[in-house]
């Protein structure tokens, strides 16, 4: 590739780590160093030099690693151009679809925020598609199907990801808001703009978000909002923070209107939001939050009959995420002896049953999964194999382990914050075999991020 492709490709992400800079005030990083530097170059200009660049090597060695990595992955991509952006795909996706389409989707959700926000994104809007959710995740450490940049102007989309949604506009929605309102005001905290991205993809899987928030109030993980308005505890509770934010801002919406809230939007930042919600608001932050869940729950009715169903798939993970592995179980069973189907309350009850120490049932679960081609499953493939491997190992059947990490490998990767590359893991296990040691160290692990 000519340099200065290259150079336009890597662009959306450098603006990104450069406003990043700017609003964490770390260009004073720099400024020491160069000091620094110059009093080391007093003696030998050359090393002052050289010290500089060691200096800033190691202090941003993150923004810099990601970069290279991001570069050295889209420098192949194969480029599509349309009226309203561009699309950069992994070479192995070329075929993969109708680009035309897709391209369709995102200008017409592009086009609708251009009109919601009253301006258009400073620069043409680039796609960037990688062949699944491990990559994007690698980059970001984080676990996502898909990534904005914003002042980058360009989004990182996981093809896996958008073929396993039901709704894939509603992940172009929420990632292309993230680019119009960090022209409103700075982007945190994470409440205030993943809360205004959530309302502003309209629906999850097809329901109204408000379902969602409510479906997670009455299954017991209801949460405070001065708890999430902290970055930490959000991403931690996810997705039940991005449920409430995004609740919360249409309840906003509706009772101040879009010019009040957009006032709010542009004044708040993490250290001034709750003396400038009451500024804007006329009220302050608790008083809002009952009044907005006295009208949830008020609204019940609306939502029935599938929200009691997705209220008792949802105590299952919450029991799980609380650690009352029993009362776990015994919520997934009833739902398992009444048919239930969902490929999450199974993993949940398998994760359960696994860790009270019943492996043969957890096994059991897990092999009824391995059966199953659904496009939402498939991102997960390789972790749930490596699961499988892993209550093999604890059972004493080395071989038909070995033969579960194999099949792990065949996958396409998964990467998660606690355990990074599923294919990394699977290969460590075949080489030695995961043992209730390891079981103890997870938990005491898990205890720690806790």
């Amino acid at each position: 590739m000519r340099g200065k492709n290259f150079w336009r490709r890597l662009q959306p992400l450098l603006s990104f780590y450069l406003a990043q800079l700017r609003r964490r005030q770390r260009w004073a990083f720099p400024l020491g160093l160069l000091g620094l530097s110059m009093l080391i170059g007093q003696w030998s200009p050359s090393l002052g030099i050289l010290a500089f660049l060691l200096l800033m090597g190691f202090f941003f060695r993150y923004y810099l690693t990601t970069l290279w990595r991001f570069g050295w992955w889209v420098r192949k991509f194969v480029p599509f151009s349309f009226p309203q952006l561009d699309l950069l795909v992994a070479p192995e996706l070329t075929d993969a679809t109708d680009w035309q389409m897709v391209a369709k989707q995102c200008e017409e959700a592009l086009s609708e925020l251009q009109r919601f926000f009253g301006f258009p994104l400073q620069r043409r809007l680039t796609l960037f598609v990688f062949p699944t959710m491990a990559e994007v995740n690698r980059l970001f450490q984080t676990v996502a199907g898909a990534r904005a940049l914003p002042h980058g102007d360009a989004i990182l989309l996981a093809w896996d990801g958008w073929q396993a949604a039901k709704f894939p506009q509603e992940i172009l929605r929420h990632e292309l808001a993230h680019l119009f309102s960090c022209r409103l005001g700075v982007d945190a905290p994470a409440f205030k703009r993943e809360g205004l991205a959530t309302w502003l993809q309209g629906r999850e899987e097809g329901k109204p978000i408000d379902f969602f928030a409510l479906a997670e109030i009455l299954s017991g993980n209801d949460r405070p909002l001065l708890w999430i308005l902290r970055d930490a505890h959000f991403f931690t509770d996810s997705p039940a923070s991005y449920f409430f934010a995004g609740s919360f801002t249409g309840f906003l919406m509706e009772r101040f209107g879009w010019e009040a809230y957009r006032r709010f939007y542009a004044a708040a930042d993490e250290r001034n939001f709750e003396q400038t919600f009451e500024r804007h608001f006329g009220m302050d932050l608790l008083a809002a939050e009952r009044a907005w869940k006295q009208l949830l729950i008020a609204r019940r009715s609306e939502f029935e009959p599938e929200l009691s169903l997705a209220v008792r798939r949802k105590r299952v993970e919450t029991t799980y995420n609380a650690w009352q592995f029993w009362l776990c179980i015994e919520e997934a069973e009833a739902l398992l002896r009444d048919g239930e189907q969902d490929w999450r309350v199974i993993w949940y009850a398998s994760a359960a049953h696994s860790a009270v120490g019943n492996y043969l049932r957890a096994l059991e679960l897990l092999q009824v999964l391995s059966e199953r081609d659904e496009a939402t499953l498939r991102p997960y493939r390789a972790n749930l194999w490596l699961q499988i491997g892993r209550l093999y190992d604890l059972l004493g059947e080395r071989e038909k382990a070995i033969t579960a990490y194999q099949q792990a490998l065949k996958e396409p990767d998964y990467w998660d914050e606690e355990d990074g590359s599923t294919h990394a893991l699977a290969r460590r296990f075949l080489q030695q075999p995961f043992t209730e040691q390891q079981v103890r160290e997870r938990w005491r692990k898990r205890l720690r991020l806790r």
